[in-house]
């Protein structure tokens, strides 16, 4: 993933050897370990609500009558694939989309839900 560059701010994920949020420059707000010029966060709810606060295209947005398509990702795993699936299609998709019958089967929260699509679109962008 390349790194995001935004009014002067650093931001990216790296997957080796799991998940986590690199940030250099401001990382104030953020919690995570100090390293050198950076610092490496876990993908925790409060660092997604910072993410989303710096980087304004990740929050979610009312679509009005836009062709859109719902996914319903139930796991938060297959949302790199819904996202390849729509590019260039201009069809709107909307990945955090589960029902309350499926977080109680999962035990994912609807943060959870908002989390993971996050995390994926901001990897991906």
């Amino acid at each position: 993933m390349n790194p995001v560059h935004y009014q002067d701010k650093t931001h990216k994920i790296t997957r080796e050897p799991c998940p986590i949020l690199w940030v250099s420059s401001d990382t104030r707000d953020f919690l995570g370990e100090v390293r050198g010029a950076a610092m490496l966060c876990d993908l925790t709810p409060g660092n997604a609500a910072v993410v989303r606060s710096r980087l304004p295209w990740l929050n979610s947005r009312p679509m009005g009558t836009t062709t859109s398509f719902g996914f319903s990702e139930r796991l938060g795993l297959a949302t790199a694939g819904h996202i390849r699936s729509v590019q260039g299609s201009g069809i709107a998709p909307m990945f955090a989309q589960q029902s309350v019958r499926q977080n109680s089967r999962t035990g994912r929260t609807p943060q959870d839900v908002l989390d993971d699509a996050m995390w994926t679109v901001f990897e991906l962008d």
